[in-house]
């Protein structure tokens, strides 16, 4: 591969990525609200706490409601869908450049050039590129991570992101590509950075007791955590056949990626 088009190409998927779709729409249909400092209440104790959700459609979609929520998370899939396609099936169909500007286009989303580096979680972003780079995969990975992290494991948080961690194994087995590898493991290391502050200030909501309001009232006002927690839920309720469901899953997940080199 040539040095100054893997440059080129993760400089274009940069400063693509780095368009910031929740704040644009945001200034449109709400321009006296702010997206870095959404405040939310706490009823139990009157306090206010800073929303480290980042500005993505998820934070949108507290200001704005479901409806626009769902609109920047579309603009958000194709801001990097459309420079992935064009550099994959038009300009080099035989280099894998797409997958610089996939990589990067995530790290502008989360931190944009034009925004002070204060972006959002690029869910919307990393699936719009896995599309493009391999749907197979995500259809796969993200109902067997979702099955898998409620019935197994009981949690919305590792149901949310284990689907995320399959790609790794499914490009290693599916492909024997260090770049289709490597992409994989960077998603991955991004996603966990751009959760710090999130993760800073659970830590402290918690040794504040404030953490469990504080979920509730974040799962309240997002479409998307709203749906995760009634399945998280519903798998709950199964009580110990919730394991049983998990365990057969599981072995179902080992025999797709065992047979996985064979069907690609």
């Amino acid at each position: 591969m040539n040095l100054i088009l893997i440059i080129l190409s993760s400089l274009i998927g940069y400063l693509i990525g780095s368009i910031s779709f929740s704040r644009i729409i945001l200034k449109i249909k709400a321009p006296n609200k702010s997206m870095d400092n959404l405040q939310l209440k706490l009823d139990n104790s009157n306090d206010e706490v800073t929303v480290m959700m980042g500005a993505g459609a998820n934070k949108a979609s507290i200001i704005l409601g479901a409806r626009w929520g769902i609109v920047i998370g579309i603009l958000d899939m194709i801001k990097v869908i459309i420079p992935l396609i064009i550099f994959r099936y038009f300009l080099f169909p035989t280099e894998p450049y797409f997958l610089y500007v996939a990589a990067f286009g995530l790290i502008g989303h989360n931190w944009p050039i034009y925004y002070r580096f204060k972006g959002g979680r690029g869910h919307s972003v990393m699936l719009g590129s896995l599309i493009v780079i391999d749907w197979l995969a995500v259809v796969v990975t993200i109902i067997l991570g979702n099955l898998l992290g409620f019935a197994l494991l009981g949690s919305l948080v590792f149901a949310s992101y284990l689907w995320l961690w399959m790609m790794i194994p499914w490009f290693l087995l599916g492909y024997f590509d260090i770049n289709f590898v490597l992409y994989a493991i960077l998603i991955n290391v991004i996603a966990i950075l751009s959760q710090v502050p999130e993760i800073k200030l659970y830590i402290q909501l918690r040794k504040e007791g404030k953490d469990k309001e504080y979920k509730e009232k974040i799962t309240e006002m997002t479409a998307q955590f709203r749906g995760l927690q009634k399945m998280e839920d519903f798998f709950k309720s199964l009580g110990r056949w919730r394991l049983v469901i998990g365990i057969t899953i599981l072995i179902g997940t080992v025999i797709i990626y065992i047979f996985l080199p064979l069907l690609s």
